[in-house]
């Protein structure tokens, strides 16, 4: 299921960055944000429901990175803008002043909490606004941090016998809840485990008729200062990376692939052929010679594995450097993926940076 749903979702979401990235007309650029943003939640909100499973066996492993409560609450302003304005609802933020620049906490399990819960705030309200609120206390002087983060809204509310059971699976509460809703119903089991996994707790507060309030507390937490900076400062240089016109052969039996991942080297100086199967590609590193492949790891007859195998086996082309793209990237692929012998991995969705990071240690370039 993994593969089936990642690679349509790796074509939206990589043509809808690169009109983002060329859009000129700012309300253009604003709506293929917006595309973007949603894309990419959808994508985590499929990716928690493959992986309650594990993240329930504890398999799930954090990883933690300077991270932006301010950039992740803008990015939720904009995440639900529409679904508000149809709704005729407010979405009111506000952050302390003792909130940090940075925290290091992983921030994809950590931004898919918040929009968990903001979107059922919104999903059960009808009439007022939701607010998402955050503060922080630490000792003085003190690196580590307790962040306080409330989402309150004047939904339809909980009774109160009824106030655990919004953690289990697949639970709504009652008859209104049920006319309301409609997803999945694993976002708050999916949200509290994360929050445990985290180190963290989340608590709720409900009246019927009034709405509701959750806290989440995140214990520990270590503030940074400058490492997201360098992150941001990388993305920007790597926009302007040129390479030496090397020849990139590219593999995959889906077309929309073939087209994203061209358009996307386009700009940085590289010629691209294409092949829709291990063995076209097998005929074209035979007359054409590329200087680099990136290969699918699924395709019917030849997979990437054995592609891989067959090139390592030729002793002309033995040396040649092979990425790796998979949709899959379940614990462990990554890890096989290596130990086959892949110069590098991408994982679908296709990101832009990541990719040129991983072509800027194997390709000769300027920037």
């Amino acid at each position: 299921m993994s593969h089936e749903i990642r690679t349509p979702m790796n074509a939206i979401l990589g043509f809808a960055s690169l009109l983002e990235e060329r859009a000129s007309d700012p309300e253009d650029k604003e709506y293929t944000s917006i595309i973007v943003d949603n894309g990419k939640t959808l994508l985590k909100l499929i990716n928690d429901v493959l992986d309650l499973s594990k993240i329930e066996a504890g398999k799930i492993t954090l990883k933690n990175k300077p991270t932006s409560v301010r950039a992740i609450f803008k990015e939720i302003e904009d995440l639900f803008f529409l679904t508000l304005n149809q709704k005729n609802l407010k979405l009111e933020t506000f952050i302390s002043l003792n909130v940090a620049e940075y925290y290091i906490i992983d921030e994809t399990r950590f931004r898919q909490v918040l929009v968990n819960i903001v979107g059922n705030a919104i999903k059960f309200t009808e009439t007022g606004k939701i607010t998402l609120s955050v503060d922080s206390k630490s000792e003085r002087n003190s690196p580590i941090h307790h962040l306080i983060i409330k989402i309150a809204d004047t939904g339809v509310g909980i009774p109160q016998d009824k106030l655990k059971q919004v953690f289990d699976p697949f639970v709504q509460v009652d008859s209104e809840m049920q006319q309301l809703a409609t997803g999945t119903g694993l976002g708050l089991t999916i949200t509290k485990r994360l929050m445990e996994l985290m180190g963290g707790i989340i608590t709720l507060e409900s009246k019927v008729g009034e709405g509701s309030t959750f806290t989440l507390d995140f214990f520990n937490l270590e503030i940074s200062n400058d490492k997201q900076v360098d992150e941001t400062r990388e993305y920007e240089e790597l926009k302007k990376i040129q390479f030496h016109n090397p020849l990139i052969l590219i593999v995959d039996d889906n077309l929309s692939n073939l087209i994203l991942l061209k358009e996307i080297l386009k700009p940085h100086n590289v010629k691209v052929i294409t092949a829709s199967s291990g063995q076209s590609a097998l005929d074209k590193i035979k007359l054409q010679q590329p200087e680099l492949i990136i290969t699918d790891i699924k395709m019917p007859k030849m997979n990437g594995y054995e592609l891989l195998k067959k090139i390592k086996e030729s002793s002309f082309f033995k040396n040649l450097p092979v990425i790796a793209i998979s949709a899959s990237v379940m614990k462990g692929d990554e890890s096989k993926i290596q130990a086959a012998g892949f110069s590098g991995f991408v994982p679908k969705p296709i990101d832009k940076f990541f990719l040129l990071r991983l072509l800027e240690k194997i390709l000769p370039h300027t920037m």
